[in-house]
């Protein structure tokens, strides 16, 4: 089950000083993604595709728990 809204997610990046976009560019350092990202969603792939890294939003949190 997804834990997070997206909002949230989105909120907790931009409190630690990330820009958060919504399309892949050559700024993107990091892609973070919700349990249910879809492989077949054309941002995601051509994140990954371009080789992006994927941090899922269960992965950003225990992070960011830790600190």
């Amino acid at each position: 089950a997804i834990r997070y809204k997206w909002t949230e997610i989105k909120a907790v990046a931009e409190f630690y000083g990330a820009k958060v976009a919504s399309a892949i560019d050559t700024s993107v350092d990091y892609i973070i993604a919700q349990k249910n990202a879809k492989a077949e969603d054309p941002e995601f792939q051509k994140g990954v595709d371009v080789g992006i890294p994927v941090i899922y939003e269960w992965e950003l949190f225990r992070f960011l728990d830790n600190k």
